[in-house]
């Protein structure tokens, strides 16, 4: 009699989606232990002697009676883990993709500060690159390193319908100044925040705006 191997099926959406019933012996704790942290704040507070009722530990994964779902940057880490435990995986992809936006980058623009917008640097390029292959990416840079430009190309080379959380409201008026100087096409930028309320094919949205929202924007 053959080696029986157990198969996990991974369904990637926006996060990576997991049946617990399809779950080895011990794999449900072990993602819990994996995507559950401390948080920093509650022991400020404590420390402080303070009353709180901030958790003490932030969980980076949702679970449900039959499903747990962890984030997608995860699907290395999840391999390794299964295989560990015996298991082998399946990834499904289960993203939904969206009839293409019309936006490209528009190069020769005249910039605000009178620059022509003529290319990538070559390590925006190499970004761009990296995320069009594996579908995510995180990009760091300096200070005035063009983070911002990246993510236009991004969105252009993708075609995809994109929300772009921003913390301030400086940085959604640079996204939106990026948007209209370095794009062309019939894609609308939209903006949630600084008082506004206006989704679109590509929207800027400041993170506390969306914090407030009820169901109802939602």
């Amino acid at each position: 009699m053959g080696h029986f191997i157990m198969i996990v099926d991974l369904k990637v959406r926006n996060l990576i989606i997991i049946e617990k019933s399809c779950l080895p012996k011990g794999a449900l704790f072990g993602i819990r232990n994996r995507f559950t942290k401390p948080n920093p704040e509650y022991h400020i507070v404590k420390n402080a002697n303070f009353h709180t009722e901030v958790a003490p530990f932030i969980k980076y994964y949702f679970e449900t009676d039959t499903h747990v779902g962890i984030p997608r940057g995860s699907g290395t880490w999840l391999r390794h883990f299964f295989n560990e435990l015996g298991a082998e995986v399946n990834i499904i992809d289960d993203r939904v993709t969206h009839p293409q936006i019309d936006v490209e980058l528009n190069y020769g623009a005249v910039c605000a500060n009178g620059k022509i917008f003529k290319s990538l640097h070559n390590y925006q390029q190499a970004g761009v690159d990296y995320l069009i292959e594996n579908q995510q990416a995180i990009f760091e840079a300096d200070c005035g390193g063009g983070k911002t430009v990246v993510g236009v190309a991004a969105i252009c080379a993708l075609k995809q319908p994109a929300i772009i959380f921003v913390h301030t409201g400086d940085l959604a008026q640079q996204w939106a100044r990026e948007m209209a100087e370095k794009t062309c096409g019939d894609a609308k930028v939209g903006l949630v925040g600084l008082g506004q309320f206006s989704p679109r094919e590509i929207t800027i949205a400041t993170v506390q705006k969306v914090c407030r929202l009820g169901d109802k924007d939602k």
